[in-house]
């Protein structure tokens, strides 16, 4: 994504956007909904309209920041309501969700953070809205503490003048209304919390953990889409460069797999190449190409407190992070060439345990949501433990239980107490 969000008028407290949209249709130039979006998307935040009372709207795939396209909505729906696209799209917009001040107050003392100064919408529930923005994707999250949600990838809010389900009308706060050339904010830089959840807003600065790859060309975009007779959808691959730019991959258009990226480098870009792609193309988010030393287990629908999950993690002792669903687990790591000739005689999927290893043709959905905040480290012992323990021909269906020792030091990394045991032990 781009450094900053583009510039536009003044929106604040005292913008005719706080108006309440009359009953009936309104010339498109009084239309306080249409000049709401307009000086939204001025900004840099795509929107769509969204009908009174919609809780999931249909209009969201088509957000966008194009004035045409946002006079064409409303002169179609005069009353919709004003919806804004969180992630990417939006120039990697996310929201926090608070139930008042002082759940703010408490979110900034737990985590060590004052907020900067940046927009802040009242909803008609009285919930807070306040928009930041970040470098890295966010999901969607409940609950992170008491009373506060993250609104971020793939989500929406609706924004003033906008009137919620509630039947009250969405306002900007009069003490954060924004001020003249002044967009959304960079997300606050956080502390750990003290509660040890592993999510904090100090980790949306985990792109720095992948320092050395941000600018190699390896990095794409992928969007979900929906095949006939699968349960849920896949993530195609999207160019970030060439002929295909903002489509899908020539690998999975040639149906190797609909995650393959063996045959198209050239549609491979930097980090900041996927981002600004994703934002153009409106994609679902980004990701990171495996191969060339770079490997990579996936771990599926088994809980982070799992023995065996966190087993791997604690060896492996590399980068972890959620996958885009939350239900996943996404460990990246560096082994050598020598390394690399010993794989190719293992499977890459382990079903009965819910394992993958991967160490070519296929990318990782990179969502910055970390477990363990470590750069990806070279690991080739633990890689060939893990691969020889899960990815051997006919190895274990029945899921492991065993957790790991806390505290080993690096000796012990690759043989735990006792170390005549191997790593991963039945």
């Amino acid at each position: 994504m781009t450094d900053s969000i583009q510039k536009g008028p003044v929106i604040g407290s005292d913008d005719p956007t706080g108006a309440m949209p009359g009953q009936q249709a309104m010339a498109a130039t009084d239309n306080p909904l249409l000049k709401a979006a307009l000086r939204y998307a001025g900004h840099g935040l795509a929107v769509f309209p969204s009908a009174p009372g919609e809780q999931e709207p249909h209009g969201l795939k088509d957000a966008t920041c194009d004035p045409e396209r946002i006079r064409g909505f409303w002169q179609a729906e005069p009353d919709a309501n004003v919806g804004i696209a969180c992630g990417a799209v939006s120039g990697g917009l996310w929201v926090l969700e608070a139930d008042g001040k002082e759940t703010l107050r408490l979110w900034s003392e737990e985590g060590g953070v004052t907020p900067p100064e940046s927009p802040v919408a009242i909803t008609g529930g009285g919930r807070f809205h306040h928009y930041f923005r970040s470098r890295v994707p966010l999901r969607s999250r409940g609950g992170i503490m008491p009373g506060i949600d993250i609104v971020g990838e793939g989500g929406h809010v609706l924004a003033p003048p906008s009137v919620c389900p509630s039947g009250s009308p969405c306002t900007w706060a009069k003490t954060y209304a924004w001020a003249a050339g002044a967009g959304v904010a960079d997300a606050p830089k956080a502390g750990a919390r003290s509660d040890g959840a592993h999510w904090t807003p100090a980790n949306m600065d985990s792109v720095d953990l992948l320092t050395p790859y941000l600018t190699m060309p390896r990095w794409v975009c992928w969007r979900y889409r929906q095949y006939q007779g699968e349960p849920k959808p896949r993530k195609v691959p999207v160019a970030v460069r060439g002929p295909s730019r903002g489509r899908q991959t020539s690998a999975a258009a040639k149906a190797l797999s609909y995650d393959d990226s063996r045959y198209c480098p050239d549609e491979w870009g930097t980090y900041q190449d996927a981002m600004r792609e994703c934002a153009r193309s409106e994609c679902d988010g980004i990701g990171i190409v495996l191969g060339n030393g770079l490997v990579g287990i996936d771990i599926d629908g088994r809980s982070e407190a799992d023995p065996a999950v966190t087993r791997i993690v604690n060896v492996m002792e590399s980068y972890t992070e959620r996958s885009p669903s939350g239900s996943g687990l996404h460990v990246l790591c560096a082994v050598g060439q020598r390394t690399l000739g010993q794989l190719e005689g293992f499977r890459s999927k382990n079903e009965g345990e819910g394992f993958e290893f991967y160490w070519h043709s296929r990318y990782f959905t990179f969502t910055g949501d970390v477990l363990l905040e470590a750069p990806v480290e070279t690991r080739d012992e633990e890689a060939l433990a893990f691969c020889k323990h899960y990815m051997s021909r006919g190895a274990g269906t029945a899921r492991s239980s065993k957790a790991a020792p806390a505290n080993r030091t690096a000796r012990q990394r690759a043989t735990w107490e006792p170390r005549e045991a191997p790593i991963y032990s039945p």
